[in-house]
Parts: C-alpha cells; structure tokens; sequence
C-alpha cells in the first residue's frame, strides 16, 4: 500500500515539474501580461513542489519527517531513568566465552552487518518498542542481556538498556567500552550470518 502511494506521489512531482516547466517557458516566450505575473506563477510553482515533497516525506517510511519521528519517539521514550549497571572488559569476554549472557547490539544496521560480538541481537536506534519485543521475543526475561554500542562516548547503549529493564528484563548491564574496545582487545567476530 505505502509503495503505491510513494508511486503516486513520485508520479505527481514529476507532473509538476513538467508543469512548472512549461509554465516558464510561456511566461518568457509570451505575452506582456503574462510576463508580469511571473513572480506569482514561480512562487505557486515553489508552493506546490513543498506540497509534494511534505506530502512524500509525511506518507514514506524512509522519508525525513518519518526518519525523525522514529529517532525522536526512541530518544523520548527511552531516557535513561535510572543508571544501569556496567560491566568491563573481562567480565564481556568471560561472558562470551561460557555463553551466559545475551549481546544486544545497540548500533545500526550497517555497523551491525560489518562486524559484531558472535550471536549478538541488533536493536538498531530507530527500532519502534514492539519491533524490539518481536527481535527480544525468544530471550528469557531472566537471562544477562549486555548492551553495547560503537564506543565509550555513544549514548544509545545506556538509552536501550534502560528502556530494557523498564520493559521487564531483570539482569541488563552496559559494556561502555562497546564495539571499539571489544575490537582492540579481541579480532572482530566472523559470526556474520543474519
């Protein structure tokens, strides 16, 4: 249905460029009154082409408007509350060794896809709060979850654990550190499979 509309309203812009072509071309090759109006022709000209673009990015889900409602609903839905706890370097590794403890991922897709910490979860920033309970949907409630992002000054592990022990889960910890330090200490992981 979205695709269709997308369609549609690709299909309108182009008309009204097509428009607003011939428009000008008549304004410059024709009569004198016409010539006077310009100003008005080119600002209806601007007008419409907003119309159509705020009309695109409202109805797309790749569209701007769209793009940064998501962020916004994540980053207003998912302050930090209270502080959770944090974990270093060894306890990551020893966790990831015996197995006892989920990897959520915090970073984007394509950081995601180019490396990460074997049998991590990705929960990209942009996921709306039933996307990430469908992606956390096999994961006891119970079970160690650490969350990491790409480095000790990214923000967006502290902003989902939190949101995590909010939405139920009992043992969330940080790894601060995040993917920078997990690759300086260690070679990044082959699990690359989806």
């Amino acid at each position: 249905m979205l695709g269709s509309v997308n369609h549609n309203i690709a299909q309108l812009s182009a008309a009204a460029l097509v428009v607003a072509t011939v428009t000008l071309f008549r304004i410059r090759s024709g009569a004198t009154a016409a010539s006077r109006r310009w100003p008005l022709h080119a600002l209806a000209i601007v007008i419409v082409a907003g119309a159509v673009g705020a009309a695109y990015h409202s109805a797309s889900d790749d569209g701007l408007i769209s793009h940064y409602e998501r962020v916004r609903a994540v980053r207003l839905n998912a302050l930090p509350q209270e502080r959770v706890p944090r974990v270093d370097l060894s306890e990551v590794l020893r966790s990831a060794d015996d197995r006892s403890a989920t990897f959520i991922d915090a970073r984007g897709t394509l950081e995601f896809d180019s490396g990460r910490i074997d049998s991590a979860v990705n929960v990209p920033p942009d996921l709306m709060a039933d996307q990430i309970r469908a992606r956390l949907a096999n994961v006891p409630r119970d079970r160690p979850l650490i969350v990491y992002c790409s480095r000790e000054s990214c923000e967006t592990a502290d902003v989902l654990a939190s949101r995590l022990a909010r939405d139920g889960f009992t043992n969330v910890r940080v790894f601060s550190g995040g993917w920078e330090i997990w690759v300086a200490a260690t070679r990044p992981s082959s699990d690359v499979s989806k």
